[in-house]
């Protein structure tokens, strides 16, 4: 009987190490992602994407520069050829109106140039579309914000998702992270990660 004990109690013992094993390794990997997703968006942060911009024929990344400036004096933030780092278009199943990605020299220009875009929406009464850019064919939307890395894109989807289920009137994102926030003069909430949003339904579970 104390073998069967014994044995019992050694295997319990096993147990209970495998699973604190298990709940340490968790906070290793958790900590790695951390990581992971601070250096993507550091490399990140000074870069925007500017969508629905149809692809044009022999498009060259003269064409997506010359495009930038466009859009640039359009909503008064004049943009030159060596502010900008880097121009591309994102890879994406839709090929007609792949999201173009700008990536500047400094992030205050990268800021000043999504302040300049959200305060020419605001005073416009028709928000920049491409006939303002001189896009021949159907006049469509063109949209810009800061370029998010895939996870902080797949939180802001949810969070935005999250807001309008339930009722709260502002979600953006800045600096790469997400906020949401019920109403006019409501606070602030950064959202880190989806148990966030399950806290605001559940405030008892903090």
């Amino acid at each position: 009987m104390d073998f069967i004990s014994k044995q019992y109690e050694d295997v319990k013992d096993k147990l209970a190490k495998l699973d604190t094993d298990r709940k340490n390794n968790l906070i290793v990997i958790r900590n790695l992602e951390q990581k992971v997703e601070n250096l993507e968006r550091a490399q990140k942060q000074a870069s925007i994407e500017i969508k629905n911009i149809p692809v044009i024929k022999k498009e060259a990344k003269e064409h997506l520069i010359q495009l930038v400036k466009k859009v640039g004096e359009s909503v008064d933030c004049c943009v030159e050829e060596n502010q900008i780092r880097d121009v591309f278009r994102l890879k994406t199943a839709k090929e007609y109106n792949r999201p173009v990605i700008v990536d500047f020299t400094t992030v205050t220009l990268k800021e000043k140039f999504l302040e300049s875009f959200k305060k020419y929406n605001k005073s416009s009464d028709n928000k920049l579309n491409t006939s303002d850019l001189k896009i021949e064919g159907q006049r469509r939307p063109v949209f810009v914000s800061e370029m998010l890395t895939q996870s902080a894109r797949k939180l802001y989807f949810h969070t935005r998702q999250f807001s309008k289920d339930h009722g709260y009137k502002y979600c953006w994102t800045a600096h790469g992270k997400v906020f949401l926030r019920k109403e006019e003069g409501a606070p602030t909430r950064r959202i880190d990660n989806e148990a966030d949003l399950g806290k605001l339904l559940h405030p008892q579970d903090k």
